[in-house]
């Protein structure tokens, strides 16, 4: 078993990847930032929706209400719940637009590391 409550199984890297690819980023992409009207946009609800099933596969049971009757901010709470595995954060930053008040959100890499390639620069 998991260290991780909520699942029963920690679900696989790719099929994370594929659920962060129906927010718009380019898999775990740091420097793509959403807003809620982009999950609303993207049609994130029914997509997850579409993929309760396969969420089903590794969460336990007791923890299904995640996954039911799926809004806009669950959406952030079960990518959330994906990406802690995986030390990934979701941050949000307030923004201001003509004086509205909207939260941009985005992916952390761990260690405040780029996600991507992995360089390694030598120096002789």
């Amino acid at each position: 078993m998991s260290n991780f409550q909520l699942f029963k199984q920690i679900p696989p890297h790719e099929f994370v990847e594929d659920i962060i690819k129906l927010y718009g980023p380019n898999g775990f992409d740091v420097h793509y930032y959403f807003t809620l009207n982009d999950i609303i946009v993207n049609n994130v609800i029914d997509n997850l929706n579409n993929r309760v099933n396969d969420l089903k596969k590794y969460y336990l049971p007791c923890k299904w209400h995640y996954i039911n009757n799926i809004t806009p901010k669950k959406t952030l709470t079960i990518l959330r719940q994906l990406l802690r595995p995986f030390k990934y954060k979701l941050i949000s930053t307030e923004k201001y637009k003509t004086s509205t008040k909207y939260l941009l959100y985005n992916l952390k890499a761990p260690n405040n590391q780029t996600s991507g390639n992995n360089l390694t620069v030598q120096f002789d």
